[in-house]
């Protein structure tokens, strides 16, 4: 309930109004006392929204109420005239009405202009009890409906809401409770009971005569002629108010004068027929006690929602009606609508139950001449705007994604702007892949159209980046730079509902197509607009809203356009204009020139710290899946501190090459069963606090320890980690059904579903696999840092380096609690650290010695003669181990350059990045060839030697399901897009990158950026064509060497 009477709204009063009321309340008011008529005119118009929210508890999730009244006013003469400030001292105005009205136009009337309600009001507060009004018409006189039927039969029950529950309260409102005798009187009697004549009769002198037949009741007419004048010395009296008295004031007494008929003589041939009558009378005054309203208007004030109605409200809300799916327009509805306007037609479709559904669809069966007789259901509406909203980017960005993630972004953004739409009247069409279609003015016409569209699409705007943004963190990188495209264009439209199966509402003329191509044309985070639009909100004195767009658009059917741009809430034209042009003006100094600096995570942007988040969002999720695991085995291996920590010491002093660890075959845990298990319980898991803050720690230590590089960066890290983790999902959760078979599942994917240590040092190994990566491939690196050579004796120095540092930093004393979560016994470490050494070596895919290697591994695990001689169970097992290291092996190198796997905008963004990357070293003087010379030809034998071979291994090892076809389908499409664009990209690229400033401020931080960045920088030696080591560039060498040294200490 909102804040201060009387401007208050009751929240959920459909829910609570529906277990409360009885059948014989036809409406209930609430009616707030109003004294100032502006402020409450404006509260009304702006909290009109219960009403929709009452159409989606009943189920009408797809209608959409026409505005309110802006004002309280009066009927006069049939014509509705706001009440003037001062005229009276308060007003009456109707507020909230349940059941929801499909005609809102009694809201805000005045109840103290209506004749009979006036004195109610006035009594009630004389007496201070509830009061019921005598017999009124209250459907003539509110409804402005004339009635024959008996339903304009009725009293008002009204009931005062007190301002607190004090022994002096003041009342603030009145509960108004629309009583039909009609619907009171059905019901009353049992189903085999003869016809009596109820007469009822009030001291107002109002007469109205019903009969009762069994449970049916039938209104006869006013007047007491319909009673037969020998049984009239049969009658029985029963006055309602005996039932209530001291409890409720009565304005007029009613009674029931009730008379036997001449059916009833016949069937019953007695002396006591008065007998029969007073047992009659008796039911019917046991029933009326049931009339008392005030226990369910006192619950309505001190009870809750009521959870089952929420819930079934839920459910009705998500699903068609059984009904409506296999309705078709028959006949008789046909004759019906025949008398009606197609907009009436139109209009009651849209508002229908179902939505779009209750035209139903055409089965095959049908006959097509049925279909032909029926008239379609369309209409021109004149004055629309129509908006499509586009996700840019989003293609691109969903090649990227799991299925899921996929649609977590689309039912969180879509749903979002479903509630903006509902709030501000915009009608909802449909939406297409990623595209939002809406349309204002339609059904009901509206001449502030343009407008509301307008207010819409502002909302969404700032919805959308809050969304995403906020998003990142669960569906990882680059989901805050997604942002919606917006066009909008006024003009007329055809609408209807397309007939057939998954029949639709639907939207056609030149006005949608051009809305379409101002979207098209648009730029993203912005909203444009045709010149028809912008010409509306002019005249609409919205000149601060639009801003001309300086250049003239090209569209497809078109030609040019001159169109505008909708500024932001809170802009100005001037502001505005600025902040584009700032927006648009290329930065002095990029930092990707300034070569091998590393700045502190203080400094990085916003999106570091986004991605730092994901990844930690991402490794903690593992983490709860390893100790899961531990906690449902029956004996779980658990070593001693000081084992564990003799065991860590040993391998930080191997004085051995990282890559001398790489095993053939790394050894994974036997099944052990519970795997479903692990997943369930993992949602429940705590981590401890101190290690989750370590976790935090080391991700974003991490994060500072890879330079500045524009491609070999931790963006890069994070694009990997997140191929990883799509790939893994793939195998966690395969395409074949498993469910009753974990053992099954287990040899399948050949035990990595089945242990979560595996899948972490898997993600692990992507967050750290290019940690302090120079930005130069190995074979530069062997003749520029002669140390690392020499110490890694020429073999991926790179990759062992990234190894040690990253497992150095993990072995500090303040990491120790994030690496008991991590592995809890030397076996696990043991495990931990194969896994973490094989994988990281693995992306060295230039080498052409351990290439050999693994493609021999990769025959001997998947050629059908090997599998079919280890048949015993011991080489079986080293079969299915050798297969799961292979496995993780080309799952990381697949992840590694899963750009190229990807669509084609994710690959131009990397690979641009790869090239601005190497030539900036062949402009620094590090690699003496340029990049240019060979780039084209380069992908193109990358693509068929590499690529689309590894993609296809991918799909033979069987275990990552529809996602190794997909990535064999993207690296094919790339390749051939490559092959027909890559010269002009190559040609693009060296006009963009060749112009790179020489001057040695673009390789290093100037004197002010010295002092605030904290960098670090391996040691490198001369080399003709280099320039000298700058001062700092020196210091940050020795603090380098100091680093590496104090890690070989350990």
């Amino acid at each position: 309930m909102d804040a201060t009477p009387p401007n208050v709204t009751f929240n959920r009063l459909e829910a609570l109004a529906a277990s409360h009321l009885g059948s014989e309340v036809t409406a209930f008011y609430t009616v707030p006392i109003v004294s100032d008529l502006e402020s409450w005119n404006s509260y009304s118009v702006e909290s009109q929204g219960w009403i929709r929210e009452s159409y989606n508890i009943r189920g009408d999730t797809n209608k959409i109420p026409d505005p309110i009244e802006d004002s309280v006013f009066r009927w006069v003469n049939g014509s509705k005239v706001s009440e003037i400030q001062g005229s009276s001292p308060f007003f009456l105005p109707i507020w909230q009405v349940t059941p929801a009205p499909d005609d809102v136009s009694l809201i805000n009337l005045n109840l103290l202009s209506i004749p009979g309600l006036r004195e109610a009001f006035e009594r009630m507060v004389s007496v201070g009890l509830p009061v019921v009004t005598g017999i009124l018409d209250l459907n003539k006189l509110i409804d402005r409906k004339e009635t024959s039927d008996g339903s304009a039969v009725e009293s008002a029950f009204i009931y005062a809401i007190l301002d607190s529950f004090d022994p002096s309260p003041e009342p603030v409102a009145f509960a108004v409770a629309r009583i039909s005798w009609l619907a009171r009187l059905t019901g009353i009697l049992y189903d085999d009971t003869d016809i009596i004549i109820c007469v009822l009769r009030s001291s107002c002198g109002d007469e109205h005569s019903f009969s009762l037949k069994g449970a049916k009741a039938t209104y006869l007419g006013p007047g007491d002629s319909f009673v037969d004048s020998k049984y009239e010395y049969l009658e029985d009296v029963i006055s309602i108010g005996d039932a209530y008295a001291g409890v409720v004031d009565s304005m007029c007494s009613v009674e029931f004068h009730l008379y036997p008929t001449a059916e009833m003589e016949a069937n019953f041939h007695t002396n006591r027929p008065a007998v029969y009558t007073s047992v009659v009378a008796a039911i019917f005054a046991f029933a009326c006690l049931v009339f008392v309203a005030y226990d369910y208007l006192v619950a309505m004030r001190l009870s809750k929602v009521n959870k089952a109605a929420e819930k079934s409200a839920t459910i009705v809300a998500s699903l068609f009606p059984d009904g409506v799916r296999s309705r078709l327009m028959n006949p008789e509805e046909v004759d019906k609508r025949r008398n009606r306007t197609t907009k009436s037609q139109l209009k009651q479709y849209l508002q229908d139950d179902a939505g779009p559904s209750s035209v139903g669809h055409v089965h095959s069966g049908e006959v097509d001449q049925e279909i032909l007789e029926s008239k379609p259901i369309a209409d021109l509406f004149p004055h629309t705007t129509v908006i499509f909203a586009d996700i840019a980017g989003f293609t691109a960005w969903s090649s990227v994604r799991e299925p899921s993630q996929v649609f977590t972004l689309l039912e969180t953004v879509y749903r979002s702007f479903d509630r903006v739409a509902h709030h501000r009247g915009v009608f909802k069409v449909e939406t297409v892949g990623d595209c939002y279609v809406a349309v204002t003015g339609l059904p009901e016409p509206r001449p502030d159209h343009a407008e509301a569209m307008a207010r819409f699409a502002r909302d969404c705007m700032i919805k959308m980046n809050d969304l995403t943004h906020k998003l990142e963190i669960t569906l990882g990188p680059d989901t805050g730079e997604l942002a919606m495209r917006f066009g909008m264009h006024s003009g007329p439209v055809t609408a209807g509902v397309l007939r057939g199966d998954k029949s639709r509402f639907q939207l056609f003329g030149d006005t949608v197509n051009t809305a379409a191509r101002i979207e098209s044309t648009g730029v993203k985070n912005r909203i444009h607009l045709s010149e028809e639009t912008a010409k509306l909100l002019l005249q609409s004195e919205k000149k601060t809203w639009v801003i001309p767009r300086e250049d003239m658009v090209v569209a497809k059917g078109k030609g040019k356009m001159k169109t505008y741009w909708l500024l932001p809430s809170g802009f100005k034209p001037a502001e505005y204009k600025k902040a584009l042009a700032e927006s648009g003006v290329k930065k002095a100094m990029s930092e990707r020139a300034k070569e091998g600096i590393i700045p502190s995570l203080t400094e990085e942007s916003t999106k570091l710290l986004r991605l730092v988040d994901w990844t930690v969002d991402v490794l903690k999720r593992l983490l709860k899946q390893i100790s899961a695991h531990r906690e449902i085995q029956d004996n779980p291996a658990y070593s001693t501190e000081r084992e564990l920590r003799d065991a860590e010491l040993a391998i930080l002093s191997n004085t051995a090459n990282t890559l001398d660890e790489v095993e053939e075959v790394v050894t994974l845990p036997v099944y052990s069963g519970r795997t479903t298990q692990t997943r369930h319980i993992a949602d429940v898991v705590d981590l401890p606090e101190k290690a989750v803050e370590q976790l935090v720690e080391y991700v974003r230590t991490i994060a500072t320890m890879y330079r500045t590089n524009s491609f070999h960066n931790f963006e890069h890290a994070s694009h990997v980690t997140m191929s990883i983790s799509k790939l893994l999902s793939r195998i966690v959760a395969p395409d074949l059904d498993f469910e009753n078979n974990e053992a099954n599942l287990h040899d399948h994917t050949y035990g990595i579903t089945s242990d979560p240590l595996t899948q972490f040092a898997v993600v692990f190994s992507g967050l750290i696999h290019d940690v302090d990566h120079v930005g130069i491939p190995n074979y530069l690196l062997l003749e520029e840092n002669k140390d690392l050579s020499l110490r890694y004796k020429n073999k991926s120095v790179a990759e062992q380096n990234s190894v040690d540092l990253a497992w150095s930093l993990l072995m500090q004393t303040k990491f120790c609690a994030l690496r008991r979560c991590i592995y809890q016994s030397v076996d696990e470490l043991v495990r931990f650290r194969q896994m973490v050494v094989n994988t990281v070596l693995a992306t060295d895919i230039f080498d052409g010695e351990l290439q050999a290697l693994r493609k021999a591994r990769w025959n001997k695990a998947f050629s059908n003669a090997t599998m079919q001689h280890e048949s015993a169970p011991e080489a079986n097992k080293i079969a299915i181990n050798r297969k799961a290291t292979i496995v993780i092996e080309h799952l990381i190198q697949a992840s590694d350059v899963s750009h190229t796997m990807q669509h084609w905008h994710i690959y131009q963004k990397w690979n641009e990045r790869l090239f601005e990357e190497m030539y900036l070293a062949f402009k620094t003087g590090r690699s003496s060839k340029s990049p240019a010379l060979n780039w084209y030809e380069g992908e193109l034998g990358f693509f068929d030697n590499y690529i689309i071979p590894l993609a296809k291994k991918l799909k033979d090892c069987g275990v990552f399901g529809v996602s190794s076809d997909e990535y064999l389908n993207y690296a094919v499409e790339n390749r051939n897009e490559w092959a027909s664009k890559g010269k002009k990209v190559v040609a693009m690229l060296m006009a963009k990158h060749a112009d790179v400033d020489e001057d040695d401020s673009s390789f290093g931080p100037s004197e002010h950026e010295s002092q605030r960045i904290h960098y670090t920088r391996s040691p490198k030696a001369e080399s003709p064509g280099r320039r000298p080591e700058s001062l700092n560039q020196k210091m940050a060498a020795a603090r380098r060497a100091s680093y590496l040294r104090r890690n070989s200490a350990r």
